[in-house]
């Protein structure tokens, strides 16, 4: 399940903000990197696993690798931009 980690994510950006007292433009933008991963997640990756449950499908896993780049280059500038605020 997703769900556990991604409250994780959004509990520590919550906790990011109030130990830092302020809203520093690094922890504004990881907040809007978080909610585009989750909207991707959401429109895309949901579809895609329900249909996999049917069985597999080729173009369904490839399409699942090109759009998890998008999340893979979006957490990893997260991370980059958390680590400036730390």
């Amino acid at each position: 399940m997703v769900i556990p980690l991604m409250l994780t994510e959004v509990l520590t950006l919550i906790l990011l903000v109030y130990n830092m007292n302020r809203m520093d433009i690094a922890l504004i933008l990881s907040a809007i990197m978080l909610f585009a991963i989750w909207v991707i997640t959401a429109v895309f990756f949901s579809g895609a696993h329900q249909k996999l449950t049917l069985g597999y499908d080729k173009s369904v896993v490839d399409g699942l690798i090109k759009i998890n780049w998008s999340r893979t280059l979006l957490w990893t500038l997260r991370l980059i931009l958390v680590a400036t605020c730390l």
